[in-house]
């Protein structure tokens, strides 16, 4: 009889929970179709506003002529230096990288044309540094422990960059020398570089090809160069450390650098847009639209020199080289002040195409013309390759036979 009266408590009880789990359980189940539904909704609702905003970034016709700081005042982002992100979908905030830029210069040189930098574009960097030989607590400049003049560039140069990994090296994701007659449209570097990752060993600039070479990539020196942290980091933690000719003192310091960055596995980008057309510049922009390049750029550059007149450059260019002081603040005037109202360009329906009426006739050369005398810093520069190539096999060959002694 007990047993009896136990068995009909346990159904009972068994039956109540049933009750009531099972219809819980449909709530639930209601309830979490419906979240995932709105969640559903709110992601294409963030994810079209992402792709709106990265055509508008990306829409070469939709901002011609203008920087990209010129977006950090519109709907697109919500506050000052971010963007939307595709991470999840979800509405987040992307900040752009840190940029160090650092110029190359000499005590002479501070109040000549160093100071315009540092007065003009320069300000809009999350870091400037000055290299010199001797430091200035006013300008400020740092001291490096180097000889000044051209033919010392390498010692100084290799001084640089030690100096700002051993300071500088958690502080900015991206480090870019320039040089005291650069202009760098930073807002564009930073937008460019938003699609790449700093902890990558990759480097940025114009490309150029050592005498036409295209296994002897650098980066041109004057329009930027710009190293990742991983790749500053592999320059002075292992390329100067382990390879003597990294870098030796002297001229072309910045093929000396490439191919140091090229020794320790890191990448030279192409920094071109989609039209192939160049985002920095080797001169300034009238050698540009007028075309009339110097025999050797048509043999270093990776386009030859092809690309030039009105459509010569990025919409969104980013460097230019051999600007003047008194051209820096032209430039930075049309770039950041200037303005059109309403952003809207009134040209005429019937207007015709403009023409390239400055167009230098470059016919005459011969592009890609093997030159058969070379000058005696082409043949230097030929020199210092064969030699640190040759350094570089042996001190491989010995890390390859240290790694199997130590297995």
């Amino acid at each position: 009889m007990g047993k009896m009266i136990y068995l009909r408590r346990i159904s009972v009880f068994i039956i109540g929970y049933l009750i009531f789990v099972i219809p819980s359980y449909l709530i639930f189940m209601q309830y979490k179709h419906t979240k995932v539904l709105d969640d559903s909704n709110e992601n294409e609702k963030y994810l079209d506003k992402y792709i709106e905003t990265r055509t508008l970034l990306y829409s070469e016709d939709s901002m011609r002529g203008r920087t990209f700081s010129t977006l950090q005042n519109s709907t697109i982002a919500e506050d000052n230096n971010t963007i939307f992100s595709k991470d999840n979908h979800k509405k987040s905030q992307v900040s752009y990288p840190r940029i160090l830029c650092w110029v190359m210069t000499s005590p002479d040189d501070l109040l000549r044309r160093t100071i315009h930098i540092q007065n003009t574009w320069a300000r809009h960097c999350d870091i400037d540094l000055y290299m010199s030989s001797e430091e200035n607590k006013t300008f400020p400049a740092v001291g490096l422990n180097v000889t000044e003049g051209r033919n010392n560039i390498g010692m100084k140069s290799k001084a640089s960059w030690t100096y700002i990994y051993e300071h500088y090296r958690d502080k900015a994701d991206y480090f870019m020398k320039v040089d005291p007659d650069s202009f760098i449209i930073i807002e564009n570097l930073k937008h460019f570089l938003t699609d790449y990752d700093p902890s990558a060993p990759e480097f940025f600039g114009h490309i150029f090809n050592l005498n036409g070479d295209t296994k002897k990539k650098y980066m041109a020196g004057g329009s930027g160069v710009i190293l990742s942290q991983e790749s500053l980091k592999r320059l002075v933690t292992i390329a100067f450390k382990n390879y003597t000719w990294c870098m030796p003192n002297g001229q072309a310091e910045d093929f000396k650098s490439g191919y140091c960055l090229g020794l320790v596995g890191c990448t030279p980008m192409n920094t071109t847009d989609s039209k192939g057309r160049e985002r920095f510049m080797v001169f300034n922009p009238k050698a540009h639209l007028i075309g009339n390049y110097p025999e050797w750029y048509l043999r270093y550059d990776s386009n030859n020199g092809r690309i030039k007149g009105i459509n010569c450059c990025s919409d969104f260019p980013i460097g230019f080289h051999y600007i003047k002081p008194d051209e820096l603040y032209l430039l930075y005037y049309l770039i950041y002040n200037a303005r059109i109202v309403d952003d809207k360009i009134l040209l005429r329906e019937d207007a015709k195409p403009m023409k390239d009426l400055l167009l230098k006739d470059l016919n005459k050369v011969v592009i890609g013309q093997k030159i058969a005398k070379l000058t005696p810093l082409q043949k230097k520069m030929n020199e210092i390759y064969g030699k640190a190539r040759k350094q570089a096999a042996v001190k491989q060959e010995s890390l390859k036979n240290n790694s199997h002694a130590l297995s």
